[in-house]
């Protein structure tokens, strides 16, 4: 004690230094606990340590502060848990080096699994904590189902015997491949008196295949049409043969057991079949086929072709003789000396082949064509001499699957002579059957159709040239229309805001002139949307959208467009249209079905005088629906009538309207009927007579379960969000379960959103091509379409792309939903501000419209123009004459709206998109797209998700207000 009192705590903790031991104690000395716990070494006198447990506490001795220490020696404790540590260390090693996996479960109903090993997700494809505890699935859940019940069975009697069981069956993977598993397991009791059930499973389906390959194997030589013997290599003692050779020569399979290979031949004797099998057992050669006789149990004698090779069975070589009857061959040889007395005297290529192939005769034509000689070609077959780099592989497969089914067939076919030169044949082979019906021979005849064949290909040749030079043309249209729709669109732009006097007052003179500029300009980009849409049609790129349409409901929604001219000019606008025929409902492309009936409409309008009719008549013939417009205007000649419809053609007319015409409308409106499938002609009594337009189109209709499932829809779009395409203040809501979709309409409602919901997929697509909303909340689990593929077919579809989606669900594949173009992930159970948080940043801005807006356009008077028509609505606007400045610009300024040309030279729009996306980081403004160049699907199935609006140039003022106009609905929650 004298000594102890002389020291300091650190004098016995050599672990501890002064710097060290303050820092341990200092939550004792601030008072922000009351007592630590810690394990670290004593030193003895002598010098030993051992480890010890301290429990300390800071008191109060008199007048000063005292710490306590409370101190347990832990060395056997260290010791046992070290122990533990090793023995576990050892058992992990052991199951680790166990071939398969090993487990341990409750014995109880459900199996409860309490341990098994890793390799168990090399067997069954799912990891092991899967199992544990049967957190995820039980065990028995992998077992294949037809054998569950057989394997329960078996395991409930081997415990209950008290047995170990051991077991074959099969299981499902993970990815549905099915595996055959051996399992070995017995029941043990602990210590404690509970009840386990220990075991291995191992992967046996690579040795359950042999087996099945094997007995496969035995039952294929059983089976087989060839005679089969196997007899002893020193004895020549008949160790077994299959059933074609017992059926052959008469005996029973105990019969032959007695016999030796020289009883059913004949012809040899020991000696002469010893020299025949020389070269076998010497290794010289590994196997020899001759011809010779069999003797069938009757004496009588068949000639045969004997395959024969020398083979080890256990510890005694044997002879396998693989044996058939040639009686039909040795026949078929006179056949084809009789075939070939024939085909030498026809000037056709022919060559006789045997029933596997090889050519046994060819005619002096055949080398002729091929350089190849008879000796040359003899024993080969032609696949293997007269094909060559350009013959079609598909065509050499079907060959051979014909010839391999002993079947005849006719193709076109390249081959290559001796020489190399390539040419072209016509060949007809058909097979040569035996009095048996198998297949003896083939005989082909070939005809060299290379002259053919090279006019063929010259032919394509200006084909593919037409096509190239297409493709140039409509490469030239899309460029022009960039090059025509830039100026165009300041044009247009410039002329609206010179109208609107928003800069100040124009005089009488000045507007008249101003409007002269803008109706040019919007008529040239008229020519322009044509002559595209010409191309598109003529490159096969433009498609139908067919959707349900009423005969009576498209028909008076395009009289409307045309109304306000006929009024004007006095024309009369008249519909016939009976009851039941205004009732239709079919089946077509709405919005070029409204251009059709508008080019007709406005041709009419266009050469009628004041004062004249038009009378529109519909009705249904065979299948159809029969549209005519009928007028009284300058009527065709009869010489015209033909031309009218060809591209660039105009009927030539003294009427004094002196129309403006580019001779394309009736061009594009009869490839757009042609699109449809419809018909569409043109009557008039000739000059100053009128003329009557018609045209048909098939009645595409869908049943009648179909038609009220669509009448249901459109029902219930219009009871919730009013008329079609006016749901960009709504949020379409898609989950299945109903309870869900209440919880999320209220949190939308109470954040001031109007809600559309949707129970599965199907409807919530139908929904959103419908309604067009301003945002979808989207679940993953659906009943019927998985929402990952709602979400691409949303993607896909150009009503719908850039409708932002936020995933709503319990799936947490995160990157998945991003990688598919969701704008939001947001895990159920989901909380309710960070959803409208999420929904109104979306398109990120403040106040009732957007505030910092960033122009990025290399045309100075394209930058111009949106700077005018932006700044009447209160925003800064921000200008980039190029890429590289408008990524630097909005790195640094973060503005509210970005307005993105795509093509600029050095850096484009879509080197910009990348560059936001890499270095943005979480701020996603909206991007509308401002471009003069038509976009391909692919270029709009790549802004999917990128941006959210795409307006094209020339459209004028109108159409950049109402896509900036519908993105402030989204971004300010329809305020």
């Amino acid at each position: 004690m004298d000594e102890l009192s002389q020291m300091t705590p650190l004098d016995i903790k050599p672990e501890f230094t002064a710097e060290k031991f303050e820092k341990l104690i200092e939550p004792l000395v601030s008072g922000s606990q009351k007592r630590i716990q810690f394990n670290t070494v004593h030193q003895r006198k002598d010098g030993t340590t051992y480890p010890v447990e301290i429990n300390l506490q800071l008191s109060s001795q008199q007048i000063n502060q005292v710490f306590v220490a409370i101190i347990q020696d832990i060395t056997e404790k260290t010791k046992a848990e070290a122990a533990i540590k090793e023995r576990e260390r050892r058992f992990r090693t052991l199951v680790r080096n166990v071939p398969g996996a090993v487990y341990r479960c409750e014995n109880d109903e459900h199996w409860t699994m309490r341990f098994i090993s890793e390799p168990i997700e090399a067997i069954s494809g799912y990891p092991a904590e899967d199992f544990i505890d049967n957190k995820r699935r039980a065990y028995a859940e992998v077992i294949h189902p037809d054998d569950r019940e057989r394997v329960s069975a078996a395991v409930v009697e081997s415990l209950n015997e008290g047995q170990t069981f051991e077991l074959d069956y099969r299981i499902t993977r993970q990815d549905g491949e099915v595996r055959w598993i051996y399992e070995k397991g017995a029941a043990v009791t602990d210590e404690e008196g509970n009840q386990w059930l220990d075991g291995a499973i191992m992967d046996i389906t690579q040795r359950k295949m042999a087996e099945e390959d094997s007995a496969r194997l035995g039952q294929v030589l059983e089976d087989s049409l060839n005679e089969i013997l196997i007899f002893d290599a020193n004895t020549l003692k008949i160790l077994q043969v299959n059933r074609g050779a017992r059926q052959e020569m008469g005996y029973t399979m105990e019969e032959m057991n007695q016999m030796t290979a020289l009883d059913v031949k004949p012809e040899f004797t020991r000696e002469s079949f010893e020299e025949l099998v020389k070269p076998l057992r010497d290794g010289t050669e590994e196997r020899i086929v001759f011809t010779t006789l069999h003797r069938r149990k009757d004496g009588t004698t068949y000639p045969v072709e004997s395959n024969l090779q020398l083979s080890s069975r256990q510890l005694n070589q044997v002879f396998v003789a693989i044996v058939q009857d040639i009686s039909e061959k040795l026949k078929d040889r006179a056949e084809i000396e009789r075939l070939s007395l024939v085909a030498q005297r026809t000037d056709n290529a022919v060559m006789i082949t045997d029933g596997e192939g090889r050519i046994q005769w060819v005619n002096d034509a055949f080398t002729r064509i091929s350089d190849f000689t008879m000796e040359e070609a003899l024993g080969r077959k032609p696949g293997d001499m007269l094909h060559g780099p350009d013959t079609d592989p598909a065509t050499v497969e079907y060959m051979r699957q014909r010839l391999v089914e002993g079947e005849g067939f006719n193709v076109e076919v390249v081959n290559y002579g001796k020489s190399g030169r390539k040419y072209w044949l016509s060949l007809d082979v058909q097979p040569v059957r035996s009095e048996k019906g198998g297949v003896s021979n083939f005989v082909a005849v070939e005809s060299d159709i290379t002259e053919r064949k090279e006019a063929e290909e010259a032919v394509r040749g200006a084909k593919e040239a037409a096509e190239e030079a297409n493709r140039i043309k409509s490469e030239f249209l899309a460029n022009m229309s960039h090059e025509l729709r830039t100026p165009l669109n300041a044009i247009i732009g410039f002329s609206e805001i010179l109208l609107d006097q928003t800069f100040g007052e124009l005089n009488q003179k000045q507007s008249r002139q101003t409007k002269h500029i803008l109706d040019s300009g919007r008529h040239l980009l008229s020519l322009i949307n044509d002559i595209l849409d010409l191309s598109k049609v003529e490159s096969g790129k433009m498609e139908l959208e067919l959707s349900p349409i009423n005969l009576n409901e498209w028909l008076d929604s395009t009289m409307v467009l045309i109304k306000e001219k006929t009024t004007k000019h006095g024309i009369s606008l008249k519909l016939d249209c009976p009851q039941e025929v205004g009732e239709l409902n079919f089946h077509a492309d709405e919005r070029k079905l409204k251009q059709i009936m508008f080019n007709l409409l406005s041709n009419a309008a266009k050469f009628t005088p004041d004062g004249g009719s038009i009378t529109i008549e519909a009705a249904q013939e065979d299948g159809k629906v029969k549209v005519s417009v009928s007028d009284t205007g300058v009527g065709i000649a009869e010489k015209d009538k033909k031309r009218i419809f060809d591209e660039f053609e105009q009927v030539d007319s003294t009427y004094s309207r002196n129309q403006q015409g580019t001779g394309l409308g009736l061009a594009l409106t009869r490839k757009l009927v042609d699109l449809h499938g419809g018909d569409i002609w043109v009557e008039s009594a000739g000059e100053g007579q009128g003329s009557t337009f018609g045209f048909t189109i098939p009645l595409r209709t869908s049943d009648s379960a179909q038609d009220e499932a669509a009448s249901a829809a459109a029902e219930e779009v219009r009871g919730a969000v009013g008329q079609e395409g006016e749901g960009g203040e709504h949020v379409l809501v898609i989950d299945d379960d109903p309870m869900a979709r209440e919880l999320l309409e209220g949190y939308l409602k109470e954040g001031g959103f109007q809600v559309v919901s949707a129970a599965n997929g199907a409807k919530g697509l139908e929904l959103a091509r419908k309604i067009r909303p301003a945002a979808i909340t989207l679940d993953i689990m659906l009943p019927d379409i998985n929402g990952f593929e709602v979400l691409r077919q949303l993607r896909e579809d150009q009503k719908t792309s850039t409708i932002p989606v936020i995933i709503v669900s319990i799936s947490d594949d995160h990157e998945k939903g991003v990688r598919l173009g969701a704008a939001e992930f947001l895990q159920k159970p989901v909380d309710k501000s960070r959803l409208l948080n999420s929904l109104m940043g979306i398109t990120p801005c403040s106040g009732d419209g957007f505030g910092k807006v960033l122009v990025v356009d290399d045309d100075p008077a394209d930058v111009e123009l949106v700077t005018d028509i932006l700044s009447g609505l209160g925003c800064q606007i921000i200008p980039a004459p190029g890429g590289a400045e408008g990524i630097e610009i909005a790195l640094r300024e973060k503005p509210d709206l970005i307005v993105l040309d795509l093509h600029m030279p050095e850096v484009s729009g879509w080197d910009v998109l990348e560059a936001l996306r890499d270095q943005g980081g979480d701020w996603h403004p909206p991007i509308m797209i401002f471009t003069g160049v038509s976009l391909s699907p692919e270029e709009r199935q790549s802004l999917a998700g990128r941006v959210q609006a795409v307006v094209l140039k020339g459209g004028g003022k109108a159409e950049l207000l109402k896509e900036i106009g519908r993105l402030t609905k989204m971004a300010f929650n329809g305020s």
